[in-house]
């Protein structure tokens, strides 16, 4: 990849740019690393998981064009499933959610469910989720024996929540 400083052909006596150094690495990464990546992806599996959507920050993405011109492209959201060991096991960015839908979560934890059939593995025990009650339905829909519960920070959040509501109450 490397070539002399003066070959027409190669880097031209130009210094080197982010564009460069990524343009390097990507080809480094393709030839040398997609084997081995998606080798180490089929084997990930998942006792306890945790889901996680993210339409809001999606939201914020802008995108910029070669005339610098901004623009926010993505509608919708990302969902992702990690496992216990911190290793992210499937994210829906194929197509980009568009909603919330309990369709599109079916639509991820059937794929999740292909994936330990084919490792031949269990199902998750658990998933933890940010909002139990919409995944609650998916969840159960596609691996029956699996529970489905809040994360502890908005646990915390809905017991906060109430306990300052009922504390409120009881002053007046």
């Amino acid at each position: 990849m490397f070539s002399p400083p003066d070959d027409v052909h190669g880097y031209a006596d130009k210094s080197i740019s982010h564009e460069m150094v990524t343009e390097i690495f990507l080809d480094f990464a393709n030839r040398t690393r997609h084997v081995e990546s998606e080798t180490y992806l089929k084997t990930l599996r998942t006792r306890c998981s945790s889901m996680d959507s993210t339409f809001r920050a999606s939201g914020k993405a802008v995108l910029t064009d070669a005339n610098r011109q901004k623009s926010k492209e993505l509608k919708g959201g990302i969902l992702s499933v990690i496992n216990e060991e911190n290793e992210i096991v499937i994210v829906a960015v194929q197509r980009f959610c568009q909603t919330r839908a309990n369709a599109k979560i079916t639509e991820l934890l059937e794929g999740l469910k292909r994936h330990h059939d084919a490792l031949g593995v269990t199902p998750p025990e658990m998933i933890i989720a940010d909002n139990c009650c919409q995944v609650r339905s998916a969840v159960k829909a596609v691996f029956p024996q699996t529970d489905a519960c809040l994360d502890v920070w908005h646990f915390i959040a809905r017991y906060d929540d109430s306990s300052f509501h009922s504390h409120a109450r009881n002053l007046n």
